[in-house]
């Protein structure tokens, strides 16, 4: 027997399908990752008030049948927009990124209250009065180490992994996925891989919950190729964003 189910969520990826179905993936806050059929939303505007995009709060109601089928949404209302992201192109390469890491990491089923909230206070603030291009890069960064880590990824990020260093001893080391943070010798690694001292302190006010000095565009910009390396790695492909990204921000 189908269940119905009425949760708060965040739209993930849409897919347009005929001549105006769509599939849509959601992160509610009630069950997490969920991908579901929208008969005809692009056409009706009485069950899906507001529509179905990203940067929103909805309130959805849908129906399904078993964790291996598509459910059906039902009924959509965007309760809340988050109006400054889409309009600003380095709130928008940020959030939109961030969207794409959690779809591409969460299983159908997975994430929930936890994922929710976390997502829910990046979108505020990224929404925020007044935020510079460093800060937006930098918030961006932070919350991708924390879907790392909660994936189970870059554990640590304090010390050596190894050696268990303090990460401001390091003068170089490398982001690798399982263990966190490992030395490397001079002249191995890929470009993007090394990180020396001064990127490792930029690092470390990440990893601390800080905002580093946003002057300091070279090291932001090795942190985040290796960042972007590490979910190469995770992902076994590039992410779809990452030129979008790369662009925006000058990497």
């Amino acid at each position: 027997m189908p269940t119905h189910v009425e949760t708060a969520a965040i739209l993930l990826r849409s897919v347009d399908y005929g001549e105006a179905d769509r599939i849509v993936t959601l992160l509610g806050r009630a069950r997490g990752k969920r991908a579901l059929f929208a008969r005809s939303i692009r056409k009706s505007k009485r069950r899906f008030r507001g529509g179905v995009g990203p940067f929103s709060v909805l309130e959805v109601s849908y129906q399904e049948t078993s964790p291996d089928k598509l459910g059906r949404l039902t009924d959509s209302e965007a309760v809340r927009v988050f109006e400054r992201i889409p309009v600003d192109p380095f709130r928008l390469a940020a959030g939109s990124h961030v969207l794409t890491l959690l779809d591409a990491t969460l299983e159908d089923g997975m994430g929930g209250e936890a994922s929710w909230d976390s997502v829910l206070r990046f979108f505020e603030w990224l929404d925020g009065d007044a935020l510079t291009r460093g800060r937006i890069e930098a918030g961006a960064l932070r919350m991708q180490l924390r879907i790392l880590a909660e994936g189970g990824y870059l554990p640590d990020l304090h010390r050596c992994a190894e050696t268990g260093t303090p990460i401001l001893e390091l003068s170089s080391a490398r982001l690798d996925p399982s263990r966190g943070l490992v030395p490397i010798r001079a002249g191995v690694g890929q470009p993007g891989e090394l990180l020396d001292g001064p990127a490792l302190f930029w690092l470390a006010q990440l990893v601390a919950g800080r905002f580093p000095d946003e002057s300091e565009r070279a090291q932001a910009r090795e942190v985040a190729l290796a960042l972007n390396r590490v979910w190469e790695y995770v992902l076994d492909r590039q992410v779809r964003t990452w030129p979008m990204v790369a662009s925006t921000f000058g990497y």
